[in-house]
Protein backbone atom coordinates (compact mmCIF):
# COMPACT_ATOMS: atom_id res chain seq x y z
CA UNK A 1 0.00 0.00 0.00
CA UNK A 2 2.98 2.21 0.83
CA UNK A 3 4.22 1.26 -2.63
CA UNK A 4 0.98 2.38 -3.99
CA UNK A 5 0.98 5.45 -2.72
CA UNK A 6 4.69 6.53 -3.42
CA UNK A 7 4.30 6.16 -6.79
CA UNK A 8 1.25 7.86 -7.27
CA UNK A 9 3.10 10.89 -5.38
CA UNK A 10 5.54 10.57 -7.66
CA UNK A 11 3.82 10.51 -10.48
CA UNK A 12 1.98 13.34 -9.45
CA UNK A 13 4.94 15.11 -8.80
CA UNK A 14 6.37 14.66 -12.34
CA UNK A 15 3.55 15.22 -14.07
CA UNK A 16 3.49 18.79 -12.58
CA UNK A 17 6.76 19.28 -13.53
CA UNK A 18 6.30 18.49 -17.17
CA UNK A 19 3.34 20.93 -17.08
CA UNK A 20 5.20 23.53 -15.30
CA UNK A 21 8.01 23.94 -17.26
CA UNK A 22 5.80 23.39 -20.88
CA UNK A 23 3.19 26.72 -19.59
CA UNK A 24 6.70 28.38 -18.87
CA UNK A 25 8.10 27.46 -22.44
CA UNK A 26 4.64 28.92 -24.38
CA UNK A 27 5.00 32.49 -22.72
CA UNK A 28 7.41 34.62 -24.70
CA UNK A 29 9.65 36.53 -22.08
CA UNK A 30 9.58 39.69 -23.65
CA UNK A 31 5.67 40.32 -23.76
CA UNK A 32 5.04 41.63 -20.45
CA UNK A 33 7.52 44.53 -20.90
CA UNK A 34 6.27 45.44 -24.56
CA UNK A 35 2.63 45.61 -23.37
CA UNK A 36 3.68 47.41 -20.59
CA UNK A 37 5.37 49.94 -22.48
CA UNK A 38 2.65 49.85 -24.85
CA UNK A 39 -0.02 51.09 -21.77
CA UNK A 40 2.22 53.72 -20.96
CA UNK A 41 2.83 55.38 -24.22
CA UNK A 42 -1.21 54.91 -25.01
CA UNK A 43 -3.86 57.01 -24.31
CA UNK A 44 -6.73 56.03 -21.70
CA UNK A 45 -10.74 56.25 -22.47
CA UNK A 46 -10.83 58.60 -19.18
CA UNK A 47 -8.06 60.64 -20.63
CA UNK A 48 -9.77 60.31 -24.50
CA UNK A 49 -13.26 61.62 -22.35
CA UNK A 50 -11.76 64.18 -20.39
CA UNK A 51 -9.92 66.03 -23.71
CA UNK A 52 -13.74 65.80 -25.19
CA UNK A 53 -15.18 67.46 -22.21
CA UNK A 54 -11.91 70.13 -22.35
CA UNK A 55 -13.47 70.78 -25.94
CA UNK A 56 -11.46 68.83 -28.60
CA UNK A 57 -13.32 67.24 -31.26
CA UNK A 58 -12.41 63.95 -32.53
CA UNK A 59 -10.05 64.97 -35.24
CA UNK A 60 -8.00 66.99 -32.10
CA UNK A 61 -8.19 64.08 -29.82
CA UNK A 62 -6.73 61.52 -32.77
CA UNK A 63 -3.98 64.19 -33.03
CA UNK A 64 -3.33 64.25 -29.37
CA UNK A 65 -3.09 60.36 -29.23
CA UNK A 66 -0.51 60.16 -31.80
CA UNK A 67 1.45 63.44 -29.88
CA UNK A 68 1.19 61.50 -27.02
CA UNK A 69 2.59 58.33 -28.14
CA UNK A 70 5.76 59.84 -30.40
CA UNK A 71 5.81 62.00 -26.48
CA UNK A 72 6.52 58.94 -24.57
CA UNK A 73 8.69 57.63 -27.09
CA UNK A 74 10.93 60.38 -27.20
CA UNK A 75 11.19 60.49 -23.62
CA UNK A 76 12.35 57.13 -23.64
CA UNK A 77 14.77 57.78 -26.26
CA UNK A 78 15.74 60.68 -23.69
CA UNK A 79 15.47 62.57 -26.95
CA UNK A 80 14.26 66.04 -24.93
CA UNK A 81 14.52 68.48 -27.89
CA UNK A 82 12.41 65.91 -29.71
CA UNK A 83 9.96 65.59 -26.73
CA UNK A 84 10.15 69.58 -26.57
CA UNK A 85 8.64 70.19 -30.07
CA UNK A 86 6.05 67.41 -29.26
CA UNK A 87 4.75 69.09 -26.64
CA UNK A 88 4.89 72.58 -28.46
CA UNK A 89 2.38 70.95 -30.60
CA UNK A 90 0.44 69.68 -28.32
CA UNK A 91 0.21 73.17 -26.67
CA UNK A 92 -0.95 74.12 -29.91
CA UNK A 93 -4.45 71.74 -29.50
CA UNK A 94 -4.91 72.30 -25.86
CA UNK A 95 -5.08 76.08 -25.30
CA UNK A 96 -5.27 77.72 -21.95
CA UNK A 97 -8.68 77.45 -21.34
CA UNK A 98 -8.60 73.61 -22.02
CA UNK A 99 -5.85 73.44 -19.97
CA UNK A 100 -7.85 75.19 -17.13
CA UNK A 101 -11.11 72.86 -17.93
CA UNK A 102 -8.87 69.76 -17.85
CA UNK A 103 -7.57 70.86 -14.18
CA UNK A 104 -11.02 71.41 -13.12
CA UNK A 105 -12.09 67.62 -13.93
CA UNK A 106 -8.86 66.35 -12.77
CA UNK A 107 -9.50 68.05 -9.57
CA UNK A 108 -13.22 66.90 -9.02
CA UNK A 109 -12.10 62.89 -9.69
CA UNK A 110 -9.96 63.60 -6.38
CA UNK A 111 -11.13 62.33 -3.14
CA UNK A 112 -11.54 65.02 -0.98
CA UNK A 113 -9.54 65.18 2.13
CA UNK A 114 -11.30 63.63 4.99
CA UNK A 115 -12.16 66.45 8.09
CA UNK A 116 -9.61 67.34 10.27
CA UNK A 117 -11.02 66.49 13.29
CA UNK A 118 -12.69 62.76 12.37
CA UNK A 119 -9.01 61.89 11.29
CA UNK A 120 -7.74 62.79 14.49
CA UNK A 121 -8.44 60.54 17.52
Amino acid sequence: MKRVAAIAAAMVLAGAVCFAEEASAQKPAEAPKAAAVERKAGVSAAQEEMWKKAGCTDEEIAKLKELQKQFMEARKNKDQEKAKQIREEMDKIMTPERKAKLRELRAEMKPKAKDAETTKK
